[in-house]
Order: C-alpha cells, then sequence, then structure tokens
C-alpha cells in the first residue's frame, strides 16, 4: 500500500510539473507572439488533454509507469527549456541599446611643450574649425568658469587651421573628433583636455508590427573602436527593405562616398559617410533626401562589435576571390593577409575583408558576402543556447537602435521557423558615375572621389521600395520620360541632390569658381593649385542648420 501510495505521488508531481511547464511556455509564446492566439488556444486545449489523459491512467492502469514517466519527464524538460531560453533572449535583447542620443567628443589640442591642461594656454589663442562652431559654447562655458582670458580664432579650412598651429600663430585648437583627424601632423600635438557633448537623435516615432507591416531599416558601421553611441563615419552603410508578408528582404548596400545632400549643412553635396558625424539621424534624413522615401528604423554598430560578434560564433566561411593584405583594426598596414579560396575568417580578418577596396564594386560585394554568411551562421547553424550567449556578450552591448526590440524577437522567430521560406536579394548601385568634386563638409578647396546617383540608380531603389511596401500607386509616381531611353518611375528627390544627369549643372551652381564658373567642372582638378580659385557659393562663415 505505501509503494503504491509513493508510485503515485510520484506520478502526481510529475503531472504537476509538466502543467507548470506547459502554463510558462504558454504564457511565453503569448508575451513573445511567436504564434498567433488562435494557435495558442488550439496548443493549450492539447496540452490540457495531455494532463487529463495522463490523470486518468493514473487512476486506472499501473501498466507502462515507468516509459509514460520517462516521456513526460521529457516533455517537461523541453516545454521548461523552451520556455527559459525564450524569457533569457527577450531579457538580453531588451538591454540591447535604445538610448535615443549621440555623444560628440570635442578634443582641446596644444602645441604648447608641457601643456597638460587649458588653464596653461591662458593669455594665448585657440583656434577653432567654423565647421565646429555649434560646439563652441561648450569650450566658453569652460573659459567663464575658470576665467581664463583665451583669445578664440575661428578658421573657414582644415588646412589655414593646420598652418596656423604649425607656424603658432595659435597655441591650441578645439575641433571635433572628425575634423581632429582631417588636420595635418595633429599626431605632433598634445591632446590635453577631452569635452563631452549628447545630442538628441531626432527621429520621429515609429509604431509598426514587424511581423505583419513592411518596413525599412538603416544599417550603419562606424570605422570606430570607439562607444557605438559616439559620432564618427559611417563607413558600412546598408538599406533593408523588409516584407514579413511576402518574407523577402531586399539589401542595398550604399557607397560610402556616395554623393547625397546633407542636411546639417543647408542639404548642400556632400560624402554620405560624412553625414553621420552630425548624428545616425542627419544620414537618414540625408538618405530619405535622395531617395525620396522615409526610412523607418536605424541599427548602428562599431567595428569592435563586428569582430567580437564573429569571434563569437566561431568565424564565418566566405569564398574569397584573390588573396589580399589589409588594415587591422588599429589602422596598421599590411597586418591581416587572407589567401583565395573558401576561409573560415576571424574576426580580425572579416574587418581586413570588409575593409579591403579592390576594383570596382568589390568592397561591397565583400560585405555583402560577409552578411550572407553571418546571418546564416547566426539563423540556420546555431543552437538557441548559443545564440543567447552571442545575443547577452556582444549584440546587446554593441548596437544601439530604434527598433522595438520585442518586436524583434517576433520577427526572428518568424524567420527562424521558417527561414527556407525566406527570400534575400542583394543589391549594389553601379549605373551611377564616378567622379571628384567638393564635398560641402570638408575643406572648401579639396576635392574628393564620389559616387554619383544615376535615374537608374534612384529607379531601381525606388521600384524596390514600392515592390516592398506593396504601394503601387500612380499618386505616388513621377514619370521623367525626357532625355531617357526608356520608361522609368522615379521618386521626387531634394532639389539639391546631384544626378548623373545634372551633374555638370548642378556643380558649377553649389560650387562655382568664379569667374571661370561657366568652365567644364571636370577641369577643377587641374586648377586646385592656382591663386584664381574662390570659395565655393555655399556659405562657409553661415551657421550650420539644425535638423527639423
Amino acid at each position: 500500500m505505501k509503494k503504491e501510495r509513493f508510485n503515485t505521488t510520484i506520478d502526481l508531481i510529475l503531472l504537476i510539473l509538466f502543467t507548470l511547464s506547459s502554463i510558462y511556455s504558454l504564457l511565453e509564446v503569448y508575451i513573445t507572439g511567436y504564434f498567433p492566439v488562435s494557435l495558442i488556444v488550439v496548443c493549450a486545449v492539447v496540452l490540457l488533454a495531455a494532463a487529463a489523459g495522463y490523470f486518468a491512467l493514473i487512476l486506472s492502469t499501473q501498466r507502462f509507469r515507468f516509459f509514460r514517466r520517462i516521456l513526460l519527464f521529457a516533455v517537461t524538460v523541453a516545454l521548461f527549456s523552451f520556455s527559459l531560453h525564450s524569457s533569457i533572449f527577450r531579457h538580453s535583447s531588451s538591454i540591447i541599446d535604445t538610448s535615443n542620443y549621440m555623444n560628440h567628443q570635442l578634443n582641446l589640442v596644444s602645441n604648447v611643450e608641457n601643456a597638460d591642461e587649458i588653464s596653461d594656454l591662458d593669455g594665448m589663442k585657440i583656434g577653432y574649425l567654423q565647421h565646429d562652431l555649434r560646439y563652441l559654447s561648450i569650450l566658453e562655458n569652460v573659459l567663464e568658469e575658470k576665467r581664463l582670458d583665451i583669445e578664440l580664432v575661428e578658421y573657414v579650412t582644415h588646412s589655414d587651421l593646420s598652418q596656423a598651429m604649425e607656424e603658432k600663430q595659435i597655441q591650441g585648437c578645439y575641433v571635433s573628433n572628425f575634423n581632429l583627424s582631417l588636420l595635418e601632423d595633429y599626431e605632433n600635438y598634445e591632446r590635453i583636455e577631452i569635452y563631452q557633448y549628447h545630442d538628441e537623435i531626432n527621429l520621429p516615432a515609429v509604431y509598426k508590427n514587424l511581423i505583419e507591416d513592411p518596413f525599412t531599416v538603416f544599417i550603419s558601421g562606424s570605422d570606430s573602436l570607439s562607444n557605438v553611441n559616439s559620432v564618427g563615419n559611417s563607413d558600412f552603410n546598408l538599406l533593408a527593405m523588409i516584407n514579413p508578408l511576402s518574407k523577402k528582404i531586399e539589401l542595398i548596400s550604399l557607397p560610402k562616398n556616395l554623393y547625397v545632400p546633407n542636411p546639417a549643412y543647408s542639404y548642400y553635396p556632400d560624402i554620405l559617410s560624412n553625414t553621420s558625424n552630425e548624428g545616425i539621424d542627419n544620414t537618414m534624413y540625408a538618405l530619405s533626401a535622395a531617395f525620396g522615401f522615409d526610412i523607418d528604423y536605424y541599427v548602428r554598430l562599431n567595428f569592435s562589435s563586428f569582430i567580437d560578434l564573429i569571434d563569437q560564433v566561431g568565424g564565418i566561411e566566405v569564398e574569397i576571390e584573390e588573396s589580399f593584405c589589409e588594415q587591422n583594426e588599429f589602422r596598421q598596414e599590411n597586418t591581416v593577409c587572407v589567401e583565395a579560396g573558401s576561409q573560415v575568417l576571424s574576426g580580425q580578418e572579416a574587418l581586413a575583408l570588409a575593409r579591403h577596396v579592390g576594383e570596382g564594386n568589390e568592397r561591397l560585394i565583400n560585405q555583402q558576402k560577409l552578411i550572407v554568411s553571418l546571418a546564416s551562421k547566426l539563423l540556420q547553424n546555431m543552437p538557441m543556447s548559443s545564440l543567447i550567449n552571442v545575443m547577452n556578450d556582444t549584440i546587446a552591448t554593441s548596437i544601439t537602435t530604434n527598433l522595438d526590440m520585442e518586436e524583434v524577437n517576433r520577427l526572428v522567430a518568424n524567420i527562424v521557423s521558417d527561414i527556407d521560406s525566406w527570400q534575400l536579394e542583394m543589391h549594389v548601385l553601379e549605373e551611377g558615375i564616378n567622379e571628384r568634386a567638393f564635398s560641402v563638409s570638408m575643406d572648401p578647396k579639396q576635392l574628393m572621389d564620389v559616387y554619383i546617383l544615376s535615374e537608374e540608380d534612384l529607379s531601381q531603389v525606388y521600384e524596390l521600395y514600392l515592390d516592398t511596401m506593396n504601394q503601387k500607386r500612380l499618386d505616388q509616381f513621377t514619370f521623367s520620360l525626357n532625355e531617357l531611353r526608356g520608361e522609368k518611375v522615379l521618386p521626387t528627390v531634394h532639389e539639391r541632390l546631384v544626378t548623373a544627369e545634372n551633374y555638370h549643372r548642378k556643380i558649377v551652381e553649389y560650387f562655382a569658381l568664379e569667374p571661370y564658373s561657366t568652365v567644364h567642372p571636370i577641369q577643377i582638378e587641374e586648377w586646385e593649385n592656382e591663386s584664381y580659385i574662390q570659395d565655393p557659393l555655399f556659405d562657409p562663415s553661415a551657421p550650420i542648420n539644425p535638423l527639423s
């Protein structure tokens, strides 16, 4: 009799554990939204019937007791493990940085020996660039607080500021990280003070159901080992268009030197990577001005997180076309070499491949290979426990985004549950032209290598957008048949966008060289060091316009 009671007690304990695990798993599935409510109700009915059936067996028969206990215990462990993993995954995602700010670092550099702090420059002169005028109040507050008598001198160009430092016309300069990197021989000077400025990311709130609504995401990779919230050049740029209903993802690789209107400088033309020095929101507005549609979300990461992530997953396999040597993460030349053929790349080797320029669009194609390989490793080949560890150790601490992470969890679960049905298409812009042109955020007399969009490029991107958003309505189209070989659907873009078709006209309009403004702009490079070159028509001394 005692043995029978003991066996019944064991069965009841297993049944209670099974019931609790079932409730836990149903609640977790409901919270995460992995499945529709109707399916959750069906699962609840099945689990309830299983519990009732097991209870009936306890009362009616002792046959197959051992086997049914093993089966019930296995199902209980499976339900509990799923629920625990799902809960940890949600917690891991919740610690991804969704703070709504970017951090600007301002540097006080001095050419005075033994100058260790700003007080050592009392009675001297400090130069600053007009491009950094928005940050000047930070330095002025420090001078007022410490009651220092320091004269502030404004310079328009990087070369003028560098020359003033070299000739010791000034004893220090106050510049942002971006402008500091452009100064000549700044490594020879001492950085004596660092100031931080937090700027709120100014983007409209977006509320979308990521498993039902199509959406766009701008993915930005900073060529930096600093904090992911720090502003800096956006050297890896990817525009993703995702339709969860059609299960299709379009990825468009954008050249870092894409020529776009820069909103922070009254929409004058600039290089895409430079626009991010005013914040990720500025880059998104620049892309909207170029492509004619809003971008819903952003994901920003730095290259240190890229290295850690790939090392965390044990490397990724990529087909290498040609052997090469490239910089390491610290910009040391020819320190990372990769052989041709199918290779399993470490994080450092993958970063070298992402940076490797090669010929034509080779850099963008290499970046696409890395993305596909990494996504495959994460979504197809990695156990849930390992994916959770990656979320905790790398992704959650190295990414900032305005995406709702609970929605992202649902989307990831949706993709993983039916990954074979999803389509991923990669695109590279290659119908535009490569030119040398002025860039509004750079030295007004310095020519840069830029990629200028063509109407073919614009049409390609806009068609992908309309197809993804499933909103091909005639009132959203702008047809341009003049000077075109065929009918294209073109977006309405910002009036200051320079394209391959209007380049010769607009480059003169925006960056005219008086009195030779009618001369073909390709000849500009020949005149670079001549005395008759004057400042471009945009006003470098005008204040930077705040984003609206």
